[in-house]
């Protein structure tokens, strides 16, 4: 089996390859080539559907900010169902020197075509991300975080603090990176150890390793240069924030400003609101390929309990699926070149041995989160790799 091959068993379901070429994907350009400015510094990709209630707040957090170099807002609309493309057709207009609109009378879908084709459109020398439904809150974002990147030539990615608001309850709380992360250059190898295994993905709640993707500001050809070498960006997964963090910090180091400059709202037209399980699910798996890919490690180098996640991950995927099903997926994966290793260790066997017998359910898989996080203790990173990380350069 190919790596991907293994992936989409791991995932219970198959992985499918994203449009590598923006020219395969609908896209209209409604824009003022005469007004625009000819060479933006920064481009301001924002992917939308469906946010007629936040897409006004989240343009004009663009259009306040106040830079000595000029920038432009790339929108994508992806065949909403409500007013949102009016809306951006309207803002437009307003500011034609600086918004350009693509759109397609077809949804395109979030990461497969609309972030793709936004992303090949972008002309500036650095990438800010705001997605429609959320809004930046300070008017210098852009400057500050392109100053950081002007002094340090060796920086790739800038990331800060936010806001989180819930929307249904109106209420506002921190997400704090500084609890995690040390504040300005931390090396890209160190970034991503602590990604990678400082958190847990199949967690829903508050976990400051995940970056907030409105804080964001990238290098556009480190972006592109990540999406050539690492074979997971061509993956149709359900999220690609965390791809694309990992594959930048493979190549350059990072930084982390402290200032608050953005607001992510909780909201029940989010991606991740109906789709938190197979969102972690995801996140699990590119973590899982950067070990591999970009650390260059099996999973006997890495901590039992990333492994502990692993399984628990390729066990949620078997609920709801016969005991035939189960033996004969996890068959295939006890005799993989990457996997095999997971699910023939003692401490699997728990998993092992319900999966064997079909006891597969949410029941047993909260049962199995609470021995595997509180019994051996989950989640940590690897003893083998916390010399590296705390050698590396803050």
């Amino acid at each position: 089996m190919t790596l991907k091959e293994e992936f989409a068993v791991l995932r219970g379901s198959s992985i499918e390859s994203i449009y590598c070429d923006s020219i395969d994907i609908p896209c209209i350009e409604t824009s003022d080539v005469e007004r625009l400015c000819k060479h933006p510094v920064v481009s301001v990709h924002m992917i939308t559907y469906n946010h007629e209630p936040y897409i006004r707040q989240a343009i004009e957090g663009v259009m306040m900010q106040k830079t000595d170099f000029e920038f432009e807002l790339v929108i994508g609309e992806d065949a909403s169902q409500d007013k949102t493309r009016e809306i951006c057709f309207e803002y437009q207009r307003r500011y034609s020197g600086r918004i350009r609109v693509l759109w397609s009378e077809e949804n395109v879908f979030a990461i497969a075509g609309n972030e793709t084709r936004v992303t090949a459109a972008c002309r500036g020398e650095y990438i800010a991300f705001c997605e429609g439904d959320d809004y930046w809150t300070d008017p210098y974002k852009l400057q500050k975080q392109v100053a950081v990147m002007r002094k340090h030539p060796n920086v790739g990615l800038c990331f800060c603090n936010a806001d989180v608001k819930n929307e249904k309850t109106g209420v506002f709380y921190p997400w704090s990176c500084g609890l995690v992360f040390p504040h300005g250059e931390i090396s890209g190898l160190k970034f991503a150890l602590m990604h990678i295994f400082g958190s847990n993905p199949l967690t829903a709640g508050n976990d400051c390793n995940t970056l907030m993707t409105a804080s964001v500001l990238l290098r556009r050809e480190l972006l592109l240069e990540a999406k050539r070498r690492f074979e997971v960006f061509t993956w149709n997964l359900l999220l690609s924030d965390t791809t694309t963090w990992l594959g930048l910090a493979f190549l350059s180091d990072v930084y982390f400003l402290q200032d608050k400059v953005s607001v992510y709202r909780r909201n029940e037209g989010g991606l991740t609101w109906h789709s938190i399980g197979p969102v972690c699910r995801d996140a699990m798996l590119v973590r899982t390929f950067f070990v591999l890919k970009g650390l260059n490690l099996s999973l006997r180098d890495v901590s039992a309990s990333f492994c502990d996640n692993i399984i628990r991950t390729y066990y949620a995927q078997q609920i709801g699926k016969s005991r035939k099903e189960c033996r004969r997926n996890l068959d295939v994966l006890m005799s993989s070149e990457h996997f095999a290793f997971v699910f023939k260790r003692r401490r699997s066997f728990p998993i092992v041995f319900a999966l064997r017998r079909g006891w597969v359910s949410a029941g047993w898989l909260n049962f199995f989160g609470r021995l595997y996080n509180r019994v051996f203790k989950s989640f940590s990173i690897p003893k083998k790799l916390q010399e590296i990380c705390e050698g590396t350069h803050a």
